[in-house]
Parts: structure tokens; C-alpha cells; sequence
């Protein structure tokens, strides 16, 4: 079965191009090279860069390196095909097909001609072929090559390239072979993939190893294809020389001695390929010495260690910028140095004897100052005339409150002063404390309260004399008051709590702790107070109680010195619902009076009089309550009434709020006799029957019903009376009798 496959061609010119990792070789064995690699350029990118010369399209050079070139021109004869016959060569890039068949039989004419781009030349490659029998590769390629001799040497080129371009859409691939002195047969290395339509490739390989280029004497351009296809141009095809050139590095481009002096260090590196020479022009009057003056740095971890030194005797005090100048082959560079002279330790405000002090470090001692040599940089703070000579500035940090002594011992000088600010100059003239003297004897600042902070000491003198020689400074804790400020007023709603106050959180003492601190309280007359752990709690005397007091609390320091606040509790009064209770149960005889109820006993209200209540009661179906001014009257319907009901009495105050209580109301029931009445009369004629008498209908009783009476009679003598279920028979003794009786 016949298939159509991918078919090269390769074009071969004295030179090299990219190398891959798989080598396809003939009869005898080459050395290995590197991958292929594909640059893709736009042609305006190909046409636009690297050339100085469009007709003959001549790349100049990158930067850093020298090039052999083998350009094309009209000169077509330099090129010639593989060999004298014009054999195609089958070739395969597969791993287990390593080889390349001369194979004579199979004559095939490439067409090798001038095309034009832009005006300038290139060469025109035919890539005429056709498919080939399939066999045990994946893929069969076919190879046909021509080959341009050159006398041009290849030894120091790293890199060879070639740019191609193809202006179809078929697939088309493109490799580099090589052939080394001694070897009949190219090498083609590696696989580039398809190339790009109507743009310009740039493919390439490197030197594996150095030397590896200086054997090759041919250089070739495959072009292969799966169909018969367009052409391939081929622009040029050079080799890459490295150029020998150092390249100066230096590990700083600035030294800082910041207000020290002494030695600085950098380091000279040359990242080229060439010996690097330099020297370096010092200009800098406060740089004294600079060892080595210049150097030769090689390549690779070659580096020269430069030491700076740098004094500041003599300059005046401030900030010094300078630069060192360094000229090397390899590039020039600029050191830029920067250096600080300060004026003497606690002669300024810029740069002050520093101390941290809190209540537990003192007392403090600045023993042996001197505020000679320091300079008069402040002549116009609080001190006033005392401000004229040399200045001493002491920074103090203070670490917690604290109140305190601060007492100067001028050993025998006169005219002097002190103050302490919380500036630096203390130009506003608002000192926190200040002092002088004209006598020679130890004075101080009293009872200086100080925060946590940063305050500022100055020592100074009248201009004479001008400084003081010795000076000692005592700071020693002062027993300052305590400060109590800002308790908070409270209001709450009738019945709530007022907060418990932490009582610490509202006093400040610079010699006590909190701790330390004794609390007491007045004016209260209803509230409670309770101070415990210098926590104060405040009660109402009861839930409904509500007003307004105003309390003093006071705290105390173990040296019985005091401050206090005031503070106002308000307890807002709310509306209060009644309570009703206790009203009590009646139990009556029937045909007994309940005892009237006076509600008044039973209510009451934090709020509102009994008189405000509004009265109105529940739960009753028979027995008949009337309430007239809060007095409650329960009446049964009837004499003969008896039962239990529960009646529910509700009190309601102004605010519609409520309270009520049931009381439970019995009638006992008696035993009330029957009334019998209205039997009628009867009379008939001789002879003639009475009426019978139902007797049920002419008696009541309010405890039994009709069932439950017994019925008897009397009065009769001639009559005869028979009762039978409460019905009355009235016979005759004959039916000639007549007369008259009473039953």
C-alpha cells in the first residue's frame, strides 16, 4: 500500500547551522552537537534589523561579538548540489533509523536560482518531490542537497544560523547538517518542526563544547516536505565569533560612614571574558586613604578588594558629599560617598545625652558634666540672661508618671540656670520648669510633674562666665498630689444598676501607685456605696426608689496628700404597676349578706394614691358586685341563693398598669320549707265526681323538687282522700250524700 510522506531537501554551503540531540549519520560516526532552535521573524522584522547594507542584505554585528558570513549573491557556481550525480538521499529522523542512503538510482533536478526581496538577493531553493514507499520507519524522507565551498574559517564560532523563509501554506520543515573534516557524508541534528508561512525563520545551533565548530568544512539547509511543494529561500548563513572584552562590575555604587569614620570596603568584579584594568581618581579632601589606587581583574571569580578610609578632623560640623571616579576598560563607574560630622554629645538638641528614667530609677545622678568645649546654640528660651553661655542638652525619656526634684550642683559656679521643656529649643519660652542662681551653692526645680514622655535638660550660664567646668544633676522623686478627675455622672432607669467604677482609672499620681492610693466617699444620704479592690459600687435602697445625690469620692496618697471628684447618680423614676393582694374569701349562710369590701386595704402603689385606682372586677355569673369609692358590695340574686363564685378584683393606675387578686365568694345553702298554696275549692252536684288534684302544681320549695315531697292530709271525716303520685282523689262516701268539709 502506497502512501504519501513527508520528503527533505537539503541545500549544503561551507558553514554550520543548528544542532539537535539525535544524530543521522552513513558511514562513519560525528561528534554529537546541541538541539535546533527556530527564531521566528516577521519580514519586516528580518528586512528592518541587523543590516547596513539592503542591496547585499550584509547583518551587522550584536553587540559583543564578531561574525563570519557567507552571504548570497549573483554568484550561483559557489553552490553545488551534494554530488556530481544529484543522487536523492533518503533519510528518516527517527530514533531507530540512524542512517542515510546514497541512492543513485533516483535522479531528481533541484532548481537552484536568484530571488529578489525588497530590492536585495536571496537564494531560491526547489522542493520538488513526491511520495515514497512506506517501510519500517514511521516516516520516510528523502534528501537531496547541494553544497557551497568556502575558504572561510570556522574555528572560534559558538553559534551558526541561517534565516529561511517560505512564502506557501503546505507544511514545510527545515534542518542543518554539518560535515566535519575527514567525513564523506552531512549530519543533521535534532528537529525543528514546521516552519512559518510568508515570514523569515532564523534557525541556529551552539557550540557544545568549545572548539567543537573549528573541524566542520560544510554546512547545509534541508528542506523537507510531506507533498511536492513551493520553494525555500535561504538569505545567509553565518557563524558567531565570541569578542574578548571585559566587563566592569562593582559590588556598591555608594559608601556611607554615616557620622563614623574609618574603613569602607567594596569589591571590583569583571564579568567578561577579558582581563579587566583599572584605576580610580580619588577627590574627596575627608577620604585619607584608598588602597588598592587601580588593578587588573581576571575573568571568572577573579575580584579586587578596594579599602576606603575616611576622617573628619578639620571639617566642620555637617553633612559631606563626595564621589570616587573609577576608569576601567570595561566601563567607568562613580563610588558616591556621603559622610556626617556631629557636633559634641549634649551640645545640641540634634544630638543630646540621652536617658531613660521612670518612677523605679529614681533617684537618678548626672554625675561630672561639663557644658565647656559644647558650643552656645541657644541663647533665647525661658532662661533669659542665664541662656548666654555654652549650652549642655540632656534628653530624658521618662518611662511612667512621675513628680520630681530636679536639683543642679554647679561645684562652685555662679550665674547659672536650668529649665526642662518638652521642646527642643524651648524658644516659646513655655518651660515646664525653670531655675537660676547667681550663688555658687546646689538649687532646684520642685515638684515637676512629668508624663510619659520626652523632655529636654538645658544647663546654661550668664556669658561669664561662659561655661560651667563640673556639674552634677539630681533627679529625685517629689510627693505630688494625687490627681482625681472625671468620674463619670450616672443616670439609670428606676429599678436598673448603676456600673461599678474602677476608681484607678480616674487617678494619676507621679509618686504612688494605684495600689498605693486610699479611697473615701461623702454625701451620700440614700444611696449605698461600697468601695472594694479601689472599686466602687453604688446601690439604690430599693427597686422603686428614685432621685438624684451627688457623691465625692477622695483618694489619698501614703503622705496624706489628696484630690477628689464629684460625681451625680440619677435614678429616673418609672411607673410602677400596683400590687394587688390578700383580698379576702367569704363564706355566708343563704339568705346571709357578704361583708362589704374596702379596696383600698388591699392596693398599693410606689406611684399613684389609692385614689387614683380604677376598680373593676371578673369572673362572677350570679352573684350581683357593685363598687362605689373602691368599696366592693357582693349581693346573691335571692334570699334562697346558694353556690361559689370566684371573682377577680383588678386595680389599674394612671399608666394603664395593673394589678389584681380573686377572692372566692360561697353561699352555704339551709333547708327552706315548702309553700304550698292555691288548691282550689271545688263543689259539685249530688251525685256528680270531684276533680283529681295534681298536686305538684300548688307546691315549691327551693332545695327539693317535686318528687322529693310527701304528701298527707287531714280535716276530712265523711270525704275520702286518696294520694297517689302526688295526685289527689276526692270521693263521696255516697252518691247521695251532699254536704260540706275542709281538707
Amino acid at each position: 500500500m502506497k502512501r504519501c510522506l513527508t520528503l527533505v531537501a537539503v541545500l549544503l554551503f561551507a558553514g554550520h547551522v543548528a544542532a539537535g540531540t539525535q544524530n543521522h549519520e552513513s558511514e562513519m560516526s560525528n561528534p554529537a552537537l546541541g538541539g535546533i532552535s527556530q527564531q521566528i521573524l516577521s519580514p519586516s522584522e528580518f528586512q528592518d534589523s541587523l543590516y547596513s547594507d539592503e542591496l547585499m542584505r550584509v547583518p551587522l554585528s550584536p553587540a559583543g561579538v564578531d561574525t563570519v558570513w557567507y552571504n548570497f549573491t549573483s554568484d550561483l557556481d559557489s553552490w553545488n548540489f551534494y554530488s556530481a550525480s544529484n543522487q536523492v538521499q533518503k533519510y528518516w529522523p527517527d530514533a531507530s533509523c540512524i542512517e542515510i542512503w546514497a541512492m543513485a538510482t533516483v535522479p531528481y533536478t533541484f532548481g537552484l536560482s536568484q530571488a529578489s526581496f525588497g530590492g536585495a538577493q536571496a537564494l531560491r531553493y526547489d522542493c520538488n518531490f513526491h511520495g515514497y514507499w512506506y517501510d519500517a520507519c514511521d516516516y520516510e524522507w528523502w534528501v537531496k542537497s547541494v553544497v557551497s565551498a568556502s575558504d572561510a574559517s570556522w574555528n572560534g564560532v559558538h553559534r551558526i544560523e541561517a534565516r529561511v523563509y517560505k512564502d506557501f501554506a503546505a507544511t514545510m520543515y527545515a534542518m542543518i547538517g554539518v560535515r566535519f573534516a575527514g567525513y564523506d557524508t552531512f549530519t543533521y541534528y535534532g528537529w525543528t518542526g514546521a516552519l512559518p508561512s510568508n515570514t523569515w525563520a532564523n534557525i541556529y545551533i551552539d557550540e557544545p563544547t568549545p572548539g567543537a565548530f573549528a573541524n566542520v568544512e560544510a554546512v547545509s539547509i534541508m528542506c523537507g516536505a510531506r507533498t511536492a511543494v513551493g520553494p525555500l529561500y535561504v538569505d545567509y548563513v553565518r557563524g558567531i565569533k565570541n569578542v574578548l572584552e571585559p566587563v566592569l562590575e562593582v559590588t556598591t555604587d555608594s559608601l556611607d560612614w554615616g557620622t563614623t569614620t574609618g574603613t569602607q570596603t567594596f569589591y571590583i568584579e569583571n564579568s567578561g571574558n577579558a582581563s579587566l584594568h583599572w584605576n580610580i581618581m580619588e577627590t574627596c579632601p575627608w577620604i585619607t586613604e584608598v588602597l588598592p589606587l587601580s588593578g587588573t581583574v581576571g575573568t571568572g571569580s577573579d575580584f579586587d578588594k578596594v579599602e576606603v578610609q575616611a576622617m573628619t578632623l578639620g571639617l566642620d560640623y555637617g553633612v559631606y558629599l563626595d564621589s570616587l571616579v573609577l576608569s576601567s576598560d570595561g566601563g567607568d563607574t562613580v563610588i558616591h560617598c556621603v559622610i556626617e560630622k556631629l557636633p559634641p554629645w549634649g551640645s545640641n538638641c540634634s544630638n543630646p545625652f540621652e536617658y531613660s528614667i521612670g518612677s523605679g530609677s529614681l533617684p537618678y545622678t548626672l554625675n561630672s558634666f561639663t557644658t565647656c568645649g559644647l558650643g552656645n546654640y541657644y541663647d533665647a528660651t525661658c532662661l533669659g540672661y542665664y541662656d548666654g553661655g555654652e549650652d549642655l542638652i540632656i534628653q530624658l525619656n521618662v518611662t511612667n508618671a512621675i513628680n520630681v526634684n530636679i536639683k543642679l550642683d554647679p561645684k562652685g559656679a555662679t550665674y547659672t540656670g536650668i529649665s526642662i521643656s518638652n521642646a527642643c529649643p524651648d524658644y516659646d519660652g513655655e518651660c515646664i520648669a525653670f531655675s537660676t542662681s547667681s550663688s555658687s551653692v546646689p538649687y532646684s526645680m520642685t515638684n515637676v510633674n512629668l508624663e510619659v514622655g520626652t523632655y529636654y535638660i538645658m544647663v546654661d550660664t550668664w556669658p561669664s562666665p561662659n561655661c560651667i567646668e563640673d556639674l552634677d544633676i539630681l533627679i529625685e522623686a517629689s510627693n505630688a498630689p494625687p490627681i482625681v478627675t472625671n468620674i463619670p455622672n450616672q443616670s439609670i432607669a428606676e429599678g436598673g444598676s448603676f456600673a461599678t467604677i474602677s476608681l484607678d482609672n480616674y487617678v494619676s499620681d507621679p509618686n504612688n501607685t494605684d495600689a498605693e492610693m486610699t479611697w473615701t466617699y461623702n454625701g451620700n444620704s440614700e444611696l449605698t456605696v461600697n468601695i472594694v479592690a479601689r472599686v466602687a459600687t453604688i446601690t439604690a435602697p430599693s427597686a422603686i426608689w428614685n432621685g438624684s445625690e451627688t457623691i465625692t469620692f477622695r483618694a489619698t496618697d501614703p503622705g496624706e496628700l489628696f484630690d477628689q471628684d464629684a460625681a451625680v447618680f440619677t435614678v429616673i423614676p418609672v411607673n410602677n404597676a400596683p400590687v394587688v393582694t390578700n383580698i379576702p374569701n367569704q363564706m355566708i349562710a343563704e339568705g346571709s349578706s357578704f361583708a362589704t369590701i374596702n379596696l383600698d386595704n388591699y392596693v398599693s402603689d410606689p406611684d399613684n394614691t389609692d385614689a387614683e385606682m380604677t376598680w373593676t372586677y371578673s369572673g362572677n355569673s350570679d352573684l350581683i358586685v357593685n363598687i362605689v369609692a373602691r368599696v366592693a358590695t357582693i349581693t346573691a340574686p335571692s334570699a334562697n341563693w346558694n353556690g361559689s363564685e370566684t371573682i377577680t378584683f383588678r386595680a389599674t393606675d394612671p399608666g394603664e398598669l395593673f394589678d389584681q387578686d380573686a377572692a372566692v365568694f360561697t353561699v352555704i345553702p339551709v333547708n327552706n320549707a315548702p309553700v304550698v298554696t292555691n288548691i282550689p275549692n271545688q263543689m259539685i252536684a249530688e251525685g256528680s265526681s270531684f276533680a283529681t288534684i295534681n298536686l305538684d302544681n300548688y307546691v315549691s320549695d327551693p332545695d327539693n323538687t317535686d318528687a322529693e315531697m310527701t304528701w298527707t292530709y287531714s280535716g276530712n271525716s265523711d270525704l275520702i282522700v286518696n294520694i297517689v303520685a302526688r295526685v289527689a282523689t276526692i270521693t263521696a262516701p255516697s252518691a247521695n250524700w251532699n254536704g260540706s268539709e275542709t281538707i
